[in-house]
């Protein structure tokens, strides 16, 4: 294989690490087939499937490439359901602009998955009351979530400490749940709740003492990393559900929540020898 060549695969292979593209590799391979199986039919004189067991198949066959793709569980719902939808959507009479303003409204609360592999997660009143041991009520505390959301998890832990030097800060890049998570937050009044629209990785961490985040697996052995080097000693970090197997938290807090929730903990920076 030429250098040029080897760069080429090696790009492609990089585009196809984020699940969405994956995605929509397997749903246009899906079609693919079919229209390979309708070419192939046609040529040799086969009878060919009725309407909706050609719809089936499309769905087969993305959700066998999704499984392939080691996509999460969760996209072999959306794969399953697309192409039926798809249709009835187009049956239906609906006019080809209402999928562009599906797209958009979907792009403005999911953009994280495509760019940061991050879909929208949000913490239950479980978990706030379970972060909120970490923020005493008397005491100030430079609090962070990592991904924000909606902003439950802010105004909770705002609501529970009322220290005055308390901060609290939410960064956020889906647009549609920082406009949100912005307007609540002008809407309480409180100057301590502050939200950016901001990547996680723009953040420094040695600003803040309690540092929140539910992203996913994908990008926890790079946060890990990033608190590695930002920290401070005395800060604590505490990750909803996910963490790296290569560098389990030292501490767990298994929650007793309809998702059976884990919080995993690491009080000071994470090690590269951190052991439960």
């Amino acid at each position: 294989m030429t250098p040029e060549r080897a760069r080429d695969f090696t790009g492609f292979k990089n585009v196809l690490k984020r699940p969405v593209l994956r995605a929509i590799v397997a749903q246009a391979l899906a079609v693919a087939a079919l229209l390979l199986y309708v070419q192939g039919s046609v040529a040799l004189g086969f009878p060919l499937l009725s309407l909706w067991p050609k719809i089936a198949l499309v769905s087969s066959i993305a959700v066998g490439l999704t499984i392939a793709f080691r996509l999460p569980k969760w996209w072999i719902i959306i794969q399953a359901a697309l192409p039926p939808l798809v249709y009835l959507g187009i049956a239906s009479g609906l006019p080809g602009w209402s999928f562009g303003l599906a797209f958009a409204a979907l792009f403005l609360v999911f953009s994280n998955v495509a760019g940061e592999r991050v879909p929208l997660y949000l913490s239950n009143a479980t978990v706030w009351h379970a972060l909120a041991r970490f923020c005493e009520p008397d005491k100030p505390v430079r609090f962070i979530d990592l991904g924000c959301g909606l902003g439950g998890t802010l105004f909770a832990l705002a609501k529970a400490n009322k220290h005055p030097d308390s901060t609290f800060w939410g960064v956020e890049t889906a647009p549609f749940p920082f406009a949100v998570c912005r307007l609540r937050a002008f809407l309480t009044g409180d100057p301590r709740i502050q939200i950016e629209l901001k990547s996680i990785w723009d953040v420094d961490l040695k600003d803040h003492s309690l540092i929140y985040a539910f992203l996913s697996p994908a990008p926890m052995p790079d946060l890990l990393d990033k608190a590695q080097r930002e920290m401070r000693e005395e800060a604590v970090l505490i990750s909803n559900s996910f963490e790296d197997p290569e560098r389990p938290a030292p501490e767990q807090n298994h929650l007793e929540d309809r998702r059976k929730t884990v919080l995993h903990i690491w009080r000071g920076p994470p090690s590269k020898g951190s052991a439960k």
